[in-house]
C-alpha cells in the first residue's frame, strides 16, 4: 500500500471546501443577485423577526461598516425596511419586507443547514476534533484574524455522487 502524502490530502480536502462554497455562491448570486452575505442577514432579519444593526452585526461577526454596507444594498432592493424604533427613537429597527419574505421562501436551501445536520449527528467528541482540527488550520495559515460569520456559503450544488439532505 502506497503512503499517503498528509499534506496534499489537507490540500485537496481545503480545496474540495473552498470550491464548494465558490460554486454554492455563484448559484445563490445568479438566483438571487445576493451575495451570501446579504442573503444570510435576510435569514437572520427575518428568523429575529426584527434586529438592529449592531444586532446583526454581533450576530455575523462583521464589523459595523460591513453591516451597514449589506443593509443599504438590501434596501435598495426593498427587501427590508428601516425605521425607527417606537419606544426609543434612536434606534433603527431592521425587517423584512413583502418582497424580502418572497425571495427568501423561493431560494434553495443553505448549505449550512446541511452541515449543521450532519455536523450534530456526529458524536460530541468528533464535533470537537473538527473543531480543533479547524483552528488549527487557520492558525497554521495565519487565517485566525480574519474578519468571517458563522455562516457558510449557500445555495445548490449538483455534485456528481452526493446526497441531499
Amino acid at each position: 500500500m502506497a503512503e499517503i502524502d498528509v499534506f496534499k490530502e489537507v490540500l485537496i480536502a481545503l480545496r474540495q471546501i473552498l470550491r464548494t462554497m465558490e460554486a454554492q455562491s455563484k448559484v445563490l448570486a445568479r438566483q438571487t443577485g445576493l451575495s451570501t452575505a446579504q442573503f444570510i442577514a435576510l435569514q437572520l432579519i427575518d428568523a429575529a423577526g426584527r434586529m438592529t444593526a449592531g444586532e446583526l452585526a454581533r450576530e455575523l461577526l462583521l464589523s459595523q461598516g460591513t453591516v451597514t454596507s449589506i443593509i443599504t444594498r438590501l434596501e435598495a432592493r426593498a427587501l427590508i425596511a428601516r425605521t425607527r424604533d417606537e419606544l426609543d427613537k434612536r434606534c433603527v429597527v431592521l425587517t423584512l419586507t413583502p418582497a424580502g419574505q418572497d425571495l427568501l421562501a423561493a431560494t434553495p436551501r443553505v448549505l449550512q443547514n446541511v452541515f449543521e445536520r450532519r455536523f450534530a449527528d456526529l458524536e460530541g467528541w468528533e464535533q470537537m476534533q473538527v473543531l480543533a482540527g479547524l483552528r488549527r488550520t487557520s492558525a497554521l495559515m495565519n487565517a485566525a484574524d480574519v474578519e468571517a460569520s458563522p455562516v457558510l456559503d449557500v445555495g445548490e450544488l449538483d455534485v456528481a455522487g452526493s446526497s441531499r439532505d
